[in-house]
């Protein structure tokens, strides 16, 4: 009799408690549907709208990475050229350590750092300087050969130069 009783109530409490809720349930959950269906078509268009704003960025941006590609090349189009030469032709000369450049006022400094014998890696360097002149005849260049000595290339070289050669040992 006690258990009949307590499962009596129980289900007595049950369905007072669903027929309270129920009503307002009822009553609330189309709403409540009706703001997340919103709610989905807001996020939906604020996606779109966000991923056309980003290709057109993205566009735009290209757009700006080739107009400076392009200004770079006629900018540094010939001196590159004239890097790459000098570059390739003193990698054959092993005491050659590395290259380094700077422009100031349209003329190029090239800083030739040499490691081991300066002298004699000296003619050689200035046997592709001279071919480097004949090359780039519409180029101006002002050169200088250094010796190494365990000193940090920090030391050597001016900061605002590149690195067009490096010999890896």
């Amino acid at each position: 009799m006690y258990k009949t009783s307590v499962i009596t109530k129980n289900r007595a409490m049950s369905k007072l408690f669903k027929d309270e809720m129920m009503c307002p349930v009822e009553t609330i959950c189309p709403t409540i549907r009706q703001m997340q269906q919103d709610l989905v078509v807001t996020i939906v268009n604020l996606q779109r709208q966000a991923t056309k704003v980003l290709l057109q960025k993205k566009e735009k941006m290209r757009q700006q990475v080739r107009q400076i590609s392009e200004a770079t090349k006629n900018i540094l189009g010939r001196n590159f050229e004239a890097y790459s030469f000098f570059a390739n032709e003193v990698s054959r000369i092993s005491q050659v350590y590395a290259v380094y450049a700077t422009v100031r006022e349209n003329i190029i400094d090239l800083w030739t750092i040499v490691e081991k014998d300066l002298y004699k890696a000296e003619g050689l360097v200035i046997d592709v300087q001279l071919k480097l002149l004949r090359k780039f005849p519409d180029l101006s260049f002002d050169f200088l050969i250094l010796s190494k000595n365990h000193q940090k290339l920090q030391e050597i070289i001016p900061s605002n130069s590149i690195q067009i050669y490096l010999r890896y040992l």
